[in-house]
């Protein structure tokens, strides 16, 4: 059976998800401004983004790196993950991305880079099942993607961001402010 899928989901944040995989190099609540995991808790300090992953958003007071300095949503592929793939829209475990994966990250099936096929897992940084990876935000923007921050502003964010910026920007509460923002990523 179709669903109706969105291609734009809320960020939880720099947050890593259990048996999602570890890929080098990549880290992963880095400010250690939330808990491992994906927000089910629903609690303030347990998720370093602006949403988790069912039942709870932070207050604009909760957003202490500024609202200009925040992400709070993004673009998705919905077809490059996981649950994003099976679920419709409006099912509480397709909305919550986190800024762990590179922008752009390649886990859609039959494209470069992404795995063909259904078998494997987490154990593979290309899978859609690759949670720390696949559930992170994807276009088909060539280099990059756009982006809301909790002020309102749309951004587009290039896949060349520093990695350690692009986590600062996912976590609302980190201390590690980012001044302006290139739009060249340079």
């Amino acid at each position: 059976p179709s669903v109706s899928h969105s291609n734009y989901a809320t960020s939880i944040g720099n947050q890593w998800m259990p048996d999602g995989g570890r890929c080098p190099g990549l880290l992963g609540n880095n400010f250690g401004t939330g808990a491992a995991g994906h927000g089910n808790l629903g609690r303030a300090h347990d998720t370093s983004g602006v949403f988790a992953r069912d039942f709870w958003a932070a207050k604009l007071r909760d957003v202490t790196d500024g609202t200009s300095n925040t992400i709070a949503l993004g673009e998705i592929r919905p077809l490059c993950g996981d649950h994003t793939q099976y679920h419709p829209w409006s099912h509480y475990n397709t909305l919550w991305i986190a800024t762990v994966a590179p922008i752009n990250w390649p886990t859609c099936r039959r494209e470069l880079g992404g795995k063909d096929d259904t078998t494997g897992g987490a154990e593979d940084c290309n899978h859609f099942r690759a949670w720390n990876m696949s559930m992170g935000f994807k276009s088909r923007h060539p280099q990059g993607a756009h982006f809301v921050f909790a002020d309102g502003s749309v951004q587009f964010l290039p896949e060349s961001i520093d990695y350690m910026t692009y986590q600062r920007l996912g976590c609302r509460r980190d201390g590690q402010f980012v001044g302006s923002l290139d739009p060249l990523g340079q």
